[in-house]
């Protein structure tokens, strides 16, 4: 609640701010990274709930092997869709950025 709160704080001071001619420094991307947090944080009570967005059409499939198959398949995509994806962050990251994070990434 408090990230929501920051973020409506910093959006209305920047609009109150520029009526005036100024502006509140680092507004912008302190918003957009409150935002990013609150999804972390959605996503996290989300999967503690388990209503986490999956491949759903295991749950429609009798208990068993076939549907533990279909799970395993649906964790599968999953995981191959998030390498992908850090696949294409990977290249996209420079030398600079890469050398302070705690993480090797290699180069291509």
């Amino acid at each position: 609640m408090l990230p929501l709160a920051a973020m409506v704080a910093l959006a209305a001071g920047e609009l109150v701010a520029r009526r005036f001619g100024a502006g509140v420094p680092g507004a912008g991307p302190l918003v957009q990274h409150l935002t990013l947090w609150l999804g972390f944080l959605g996503a996290m009570v989300a999967a503690r709930e388990g209503k986490i967005l999956t491949l759903a059409t295991s749950e429609y499939l009798p208990a068993g092997a076939v549907r533990r198959g279909f799970g395993i398949v649906a964790g599968a995509v999953g995981a191959g869709a998030a390498a992908v994806h850090e696949t294409g962050t990977a290249k996209s990251t420079t030398r600079s950025t890469a050398s302070i994070l705690p993480i090797t990434i290699p180069s291509s």
